[in-house]
């Protein structure tokens, strides 16, 4: 008999260590660029007196660094606590799983009054989209946040992995390209093709159905209690190229049958065909 594998949160401590030492890649990435607007801004040249000496001089622009160095951090702070708040809700989500797609998605009215989005702010709505009271608009299971960053969707993946939430990839899986998951241009996975690589590195699935289309399962649990972002992120940067892609998920796709028999001796939340 397998043992169950309870979910553990983690508290901010424990987030903000693990993101800490990636704080230069995390802060320079062009979707996190924003939420620091003190790195696109050069400090100023302190006002020095013409009788001042150099050694006067360079003590003044070293204070200027300082103050330079000590917004950017204050700012990568706050980035945390609204990412970490956006792992709390990602954990707790009120369905249990997940929707995720293109951008069309969040703009699917119907979608959004039926799984609700998560969002820690508030959720980046069309002007005319009217929610309903009996839907969630922070612990939804659809990702649409008016203060969003590459930061914050690692944030969602993050707390997705470690409550072993199921995924569920919107759109029709024989009419999904490759376009709709890796950029050829740029050499790397778009949004969606992103988060599938998290969530294999996290332990993940792609469960082969005959009615549910694109699904990620948690198939290790042991692993995906172990994910951090950095470990992520780095998952993410190993893939090149579109074979790259292709290949990582042939290699973690199981059958309907493979699924539940791993999980057949646990009281777990299973797909069933």
């Amino acid at each position: 008999m397998n043992t169950i594998i309870e979910p553990q949160i983690y508290d901010f401590q424990r987030f903000k260590d693990d993101l800490l030492p990636e704080k230069e890649n995390i802060i320079h990435h062009p979707l996190n660029r924003s939420k620091i607007p003190s790195l696109g801004r050069k400090p100023l040249a302190p006002k020095t007196p013409r009788n001042a000496t150099p050694e006067k001089r360079n003590q003044l622009i070293e204070r200027v660094k300082k103050k330079h160095a000590s917004e950017i951090d204050t700012q990568f702070q706050k980035l945390m606590i609204n990412c970490f708040k956006t792992y709390q809700n990602s954990t707790r989500t009120e369905l249990g799983f997940k929707v995720l797609g293109s951008e069309e998605l969040r703009e699917n009215e119907e979608y959004l009054n039926i799984y609700g989005t998560l969002s820690t702010d508030a959720p980046l709505l069309p002007s005319k989209f009217v929610l309903s009271d009996e839907v969630s608009t922070d612990r939804g299971s659809i990702l649409s946040d008016n203060d969003w960053s590459i930061l914050k969707n690692d944030s969602v993946m993050l707390g997705t992995i470690h409550t072993f939430q199921t995924i569920y990839i919107n759109g029709n899986p024989k009419k999904l390209t490759m376009a709709f998951f890796f950029d050829s241009q740029e050499s790397r996975p778009r949004l969606v093709g992103r988060e599938i690589t998290m969530l294999i590195a996290g332990g993940y699935k792609r469960i082969r159905n005959g009615h549910f289309g694109l699904v990620f399962g948690c198939f290790d649990r042991d692993r995906a209690q172990q994910a951090t972002i950095p470990k992520l992120i780095r998952a993410a940067e190993k893939i090149h190229t579109e074979e790259d892609f292709k290949t990582l998920m042939k290699d973690n796709t199981i059958s309907l049958s493979q699924w539940n028999a791993r999980f057949s001796d646990q009281n777990s939340s299973v797909i069933h065909d």
